[in-house]
């Protein structure tokens, strides 16, 4: 009976989360050697990539657009295929290694930047959908779409590819994805305070794995540039799947100060860490976890591999456009090499190169931080600051060049005042010769634009940021009808929104007093609210972590129009609205190719499913209305059967397409619905269902989804694809 095999299959789950994990891996790499000869690297800010012939190195380059920032990049050995992240244009590009063209590409969640592979699928981060995307390798079916937390970014998959670990960029916490199930199992995190998580190194002999990552110490109340932030590698053991904190190696101490420890790679026992803002090398012996070496390298390095024989360490400079080839006995940068020229304006490349630097002592005092370091890519890292003048939220600077005035207080007329700032909190001698022309306030002071070329391009730089792509938002008629009702309030006077938040950038570029939880009042520029839903947390003061606080939490509901008039269902409405935001079109970023051009399919390696059951209640005076549906992706045709559990009797029941209950012994069973295929992940609902309150109060029902290729047995479990179990309570 099926009953045997859900208790069968129960007991396998439990299991799985007590074995150990498989070791050694694959992971997400900005640059890769394809063999001895030949690396491919991925160039962010020329929007291609580059194959490079290592033995001719003026002449062997070939370099192809791909699409707007490409991340990293995985080969596929068995189809000769490289994908390709592009973060800012929420694409996959799909190139053909022999022809060295692009076959396709496909879209994806919003800002794609892992990528990995198993046996046959890959694995995408999507760092601002929170979601790890399944694709099938050979016809690129979405097979499933893994909810995470916020910012997911690197992944390691272990060695027997049972494991996926996904690092989490801004809040340092650790996925551990099971790969069968495609589901987390666990979530490590390496504390509160860390951020800046890319890198995942698993060190197969150890069973550990190192994680750099930047320490905030965002509790000090007088931040200066030695308190405010701190480098180390933290240590994950892979057998319980857990941090040592104790274990964890703080890199300033082993070697001199470092910025932003940001990826590293492994050889035998010593560990490569690049410090991508101080633009260096730090070298570890782990067993006496002591520093072997520190290596100058180029602007901003992101990504390294190590070449077969082990003599080289290849590290890929993204802001200069060239590889430092590392020798690995001498512990010196042997060749650089060129992979691109980047094509933005000179003013605009010094400025993001200073931007992202602590290697120049006019930025930084004693390489410890740089401006990307809290605004990284120009955007935020989500965390409370303690300034002179209170608790702040770092604001995202993508567009800031149209929203002055500038900090929360608004308090900069101009983006060239955070001349202050290098000064006071990065400890930099400062951009400008003689004052800071911020006394008594840089709001009226003179001006800082034009007393320094190299302010002005940060200036620069900052203007040239643009919003990623727009993400295909969903066509779901609820959700569209909810925006739109969201809409007719925001603009309603009697509301008020919108007379502070102004199209087109949701804001009046003016100050205003603000009422605070200790009856004073502070006074407060007005946020833009483009791209709200992944700007939390909110306020000045961070102290908002969801919308709905923003909209109903005293005191400032009270300055935020009407809302205590407004029903729940007008709130969400509100809400959903303010969610779907966008900037103009001149702020986003164009695509590379306007037509996306699905590359050529092939059959799949192996089937594989994923189906995710959704269940709601909605009240209606005496009856409930039920609303089921599932998400399901397969490569493979499928069947899926979904059984419902009484856990009071004990009694089981197989539902058919309709909702219908069937005796689940009967010997003709049919599935509950069939799906085509291959089929690509979304919602399917059933009808909705009305029961009496009454007849199910107190009862507890579970529900069972068994997902087949078309035509298998359910009773065979070596048949099944997928199975996921969820209980309803009444």
């Amino acid at each position: 009976m099926l009953v045997k095999i859900f208790q069968l299959v129960s007991a396998l789950a439990a299991c799985f989360v007590l074995m150990k994990t498989g070791l050694a891996a694959d992971r997400t790499s900005s640059i890769l050697l394809l063999d001895d000869s030949t690396i491919v690297v991925a160039n962010p800010h020329s929007h291609t990539i580059s194959f490079v012939d290592l033995y001719d190195q003026v002449n062997g380059k070939i370099e192809i657009d791909v699409g707007k920032s490409p991340q990293t990049l995985a080969y596929d050995s068995a189809l000769d295929r490289l994908w390709v992240t592009n973060q800012a244009e929420n694409t996959l590009t799909i190139i053909s290694v022999s022809d060295k063209s692009v076959d396709g590409q496909i879209e994806t969640a919003e800002s794609p930047f892992g990528v990995v592979f198993d046996d046959s699928v890959a694995y995408i981060t999507n760092q601002k959908s929170n979601l790890i995307q399944v694709f099938d390798l050979n016809n690129f079916t979405l097979i499933a779409s893994i909810p995470v937390s916020n910012s997911p970014r690197g992944m390691s998959l272990s060695k027997n590819k049972n494991t996926l670990f996904v690092t989490h960029f801004s809040s340092g916490e650790i996925s551990v994805i099971d790969t069968a199930e495609l589901s987390v199992i666990k979530t490590i995190s390496l504390g509160s305070r860390a951020g800046l998580t890319q890198a995942f190194v698993i060190d197969e002999g150890e069973a550990v794995a190192y994680v750099p990552n930047t320490m905030r110490n965002s509790d000090n109340k007088n931040l200066i540039f030695d308190n405010t932030v701190f480098p180390f590698v933290s240590i994950i053991d892979l057998n319980e799947l857990i941090h040592l904190r104790g274990e964890r190696i703080a890199l300033d101490i082993i070697d001199k100060p470092v910025g932003m420890p940001l990826e590293a790679a492994l050889q035998n026992s010593i560990l490569y860490v690049a410090n991508a803002a101080s633009n260096d090398l730090t070298i570890i012996d782990l067993k006496s976890k002591k520093a072997l070496a520190h290596v100058e390298v180029g602007s901003f390095p992101s990504g390294i591999d190590i070449s077969e024989s082990g003599r080289e360490i290849y590290i890929h400079n993204s802001l200069d456009g060239t590889i430092s080839v590392v020798d690995t006995e001498a512990f010196i940068v042997s060749s650089v090499i060129e992979s691109t020229v980047i094509s933005a304006s000179s003013a605009v490349l010094n400025g993001q190169k200073l931007f992202h630097s602590s290697d120049d002592t006019r930025m930084s005092k004693d390489q410890w931080i740089a401006c990307a370091t809290c605004h990284f890519g120009g955007e935020a890292d989500n965390v409370n600051w303690f300034f002179p003048d209170g608790l702040r939220s770092t604001p995202s600077l993508i567009g800031a060049t149209d929203t002055g005035p500038f900090h929360w207080s608004g308090n900069l007329d101009e983006i060239q005042d955070v001349e202050d700032t290098i000064r006071k909190l990065q400890g930099g001698t400062g951009l400008v010769f003689g004052s800071s022309n911020c006394l008594p306030s840089c709001d009226t002071a003179e001006k800082n634009a034009g007393r320094s070329s190299d302010l002005d391009d940060i200036t620069a730089y900052l203007g040239s940021l643009k919003f990623s792509t727009a993400y295909q938002k969903s066509n779901n008629k609820n959700e569209v009808d909810s925006i739109s009702r969201g809409r007719e309030l925001f603009f309603d006077k009697n509301v008020g929104c919108s007379d502070c938040h102004k199209p087109p950038f949701y804001m009046d570029n003016k100050n205003h007093m603000m009422p605070q939880v200790n009856s004073t009042s502070k006074s407060l520029n007005t946020p833009s609210l483009m791209r709200l839903s992944i700007s939390s947390p909110y306020l000045h003061d961070g102290s908002a972590r969801t919308l709905p606080e923003v909209l109903t939490s005293a005191p400032l509901n009270s300055v935020h129009g009407v809302q205590e008039s407004l029903t729940s269902q007008q709130l969400t409405d509100l809400i959903a609205f303010t969610e779907a935001i966008e900037p103009p079109t001149q702020m986003l970023v164009e695509r590379e190719y306007s037509e996306l051009t699905v590359p050529q399919k092939f059959d799949s390696l192996a089937a594989r499913a994923k189906v995710d059951f959704e269940i709601n209640l909605e009240y209606d005076d005496d009856d409930i209305i039920l609303k089921i549906g599932y998400r399901h992706g397969a490569n493979v045709e499928t069947d899926i059967y979904l059984v419902v559990e009484d856990n009071l009797s004990g009694k089981y029941w197989l539902l058919d397409e309709f909702l219908n209950l069937n005796d689940i012994n009967a010997s003709n069973y049919t599935p509950t619905s069939s799906n085509g295929g291959p089929s690509y992940y979304q919602l399917y609902s059933f009808p909705e269902v009305r029961v009496a309150n009454l007849d199910v109060a107190g009862q507890i029902f579970t529900f069972h989804t068994i997902t087949l290729e078309k035509g298998a047995s359910p009773y065979a479990i070596e048949s099944w694809l997928s199975y996921e179990i969820d209980e309803l309570k009444f």
